[in-house]
Order: structure tokens, then sequence, then C-alpha cells
């Protein structure tokens, strides 16, 4: 079944479903995200089994990739226990950089990510279909939804890339046993911009097919992330809800 709102946002997506600032990306993929069950901690919304935070991740069969439900399930603990190490040294690092009134708002900081939620996209971008020297969107230019980003990449040089503040851009390239590790809008949003969310982007590459597997390790759901009130909840949904093309949308375009 494609994704969509109706899957939670959970599933495969063809090429061109997931839409970034109004363009359609080359890239399909499988969506899967930490599964609540109903009654939540502390929810607004846990008795409805249409929200999105409710669905079941839809795997494909065993008969049609073996162990993969098994591997991915596997990984989605470590990279769990990884986010949670490396919190655990920014905010040690927060404490001991920030003064006490710069610090007043982030004391608290583990308590908002002792429950994390955490999305996990296996991604396939096939080689670009323009001309050599023209550039293809696989992703576009955005910013990540949540705290922290691991995202573990082949070794297909040339397409993931970072803006600078003075807007150039720059190729985060593999390598080896590495990891990337990016900032997200909550941890920007809690910190006053002290750890900036960067913006990045994905270009389509040149003669192969490029796998990446990128792991959001987000805060709590009902974690409070602006002064309004705003929580993750609502920004996550709000963010999946506009850059996530409904299927039948798509088939009607």
């Amino acid at each position: 079944m494609l994704q969509g709102a109706a899957t939670g946002f959970r599933g495969f997506q063809v090429c061109g479903q997931n839409v970034t600032q109004g363009k359609a990306d080359q890239h399909e993929g499988l969506d899967l995200m930490r599964e609540i069950p109903m009654a939540g901690k502390g929810s607004r919304v846990d008795d409805d089994p249409a929200h999105f935070m409710h669905k079941a991740n839809l795997w494909p069969t065993e008969e049609e990739a073996p162990g993969l439900r098994t591997a991915f399930t596997a990984y989605a603990d470590a990279m769990t226990d990884l986010g949670f190490r490396i919190m655990a040294k920014v905010d040690d690092g927060l404490r001991e950089t920030c003064t006490q009134e710069e610090a007043h708002g982030i004391m608290n900081l583990p308590e908002m990510y002792d429950d994390p939620f955490w999305i996990m996209r296996a991604i396939r971008y096939p080689p670009a279909s323009s001309p050599t020297g023209v550039e293809e969107q696989g992703v576009g230019e955005h910013r990540d939804y949540g705290l922290l980003t691991m995202i573990l990449q082949d070794d297909t040089p040339g397409c993931l890339q970072i803006r600078r503040e003075n807007g150039a851009w720059e190729h985060v390239d593999p390598v080896p046993d590495c990891l990337v590790v990016n900032i997200g809008d909550v941890l920007d949003f809690w910190t006053g911009g002290y750890f900036k969310a960067t913006p990045h982007r994905v270009l389509a590459p040149r003669d192969r097919d490029r796998v990446s597997l990128p792991f959001f390790f987000e805060p709590n759901l009902h974690a409070p992330i602006l002064p309004d009130g705003t929580t993750y909840e609502d920004h996550v949904l709000s963010k999946l809800s506009s850059n996530f093309a409904d299927p039948t949308d798509q088939a009607q375009k």
C-alpha cells in the first residue's frame, strides 16, 4: 500500500510522491515510525485510532524481503540508544557553556526526550534523468523536524549537501564506517539557535542508484517546543501533512 495521510504517512513511497517546497522529489522509499499503542502517555488523542501515531507500520512480507523487519527493528533500537547517548553529551555541553539565565529554558531538556518518538526511512535515489551538469532534486532543500538525524549512506559521492550561512552548498560525502549526524528544528528551537538546524538537500546521483537510511531521533510527542505551547506532535504532523503528497492526489495529476 502506498503511504499518505490514511496510512499515518507510513509505508512505501513512489518516486515523486514526496514533495519539498512544492516540487516532487526523485526518490522512493519505505517510511517507518515508532508505533504508539492506544492510551499512550498523556496524549490528547489517545483514543483516536485514526491518529498517525497509532497507525501500524506497513512492512513488506517476509517472502518479499526476508529478514528486513527483524533487521530494521534491531537497527531502530540501536539508533534510539545512540540518540540518547548523543543527547546526553549535548545536555552536558549546554550546561557547561550556557549561563544560568541562558540555560533556564533547557535545564530540564532530558525530560523532553525520555520517551522519544522516531522516524526511519529507507530511500533509493535513481540516477538523474537530466543531462550531465543539470542538477536534479533527489530531495529539495529543507531542515529536519526533530532533534537529531543519524544518516547511514552508501558510498555514492556528490549527493548529500548542506548549505552554509553564506549560502554556499557543500558536499557531505560518505566516510567509511561513519554516520552523518544532523541537527533538527526542535534542538534549534529549544536552544534559541545555539544549536542550529542545518538546511540540506540531496541531488540525484549521476550514474547509479544511491541508498540511504536516515533515522530521526525525536522528542516526546507531547513535549512543548515553542513558547506558544506548540508540541512536537503539532509540529511534525503539520510537516508531514504538507511534505508528503497523498497518493490519490498524485493519481489526479
